[in-house]
């Protein structure tokens, strides 16, 4: 899985045209041909729905570290 993140306080114009454009490429099918080769497959979302997505895992694997125990060092 390979993620795209950028800067934090990104206006969404600029957000809403780089999600485009990676998705543009993303959906070539050389570029698809390409990953496959590699053992990647794209799955391109929409900006909310990698948030959403992050903010799950993050809540997942907070709960993971508390129920083993795991501090921040």
């Amino acid at each position: 899985m390979v993620w795209l993140v950028r800067p934090a306080g990104t206006s969404a114009p600029v957000i809403d045209k780089l999600n485009k454009a990676v998705v543009q490429v993303l959906n070539n099918p050389a570029t698809a041909k390409k990953l496959g080769s590699l053992g990647s497959y794209p799955s391109p979302t929409k900006p909310d729905e990698f948030k959403s997505f992050l903010a799950a895992e993050s809540e997942k694997f907070k709960n993971i570290t508390t129920i083993a125990g795991i501090k921040a060092q």
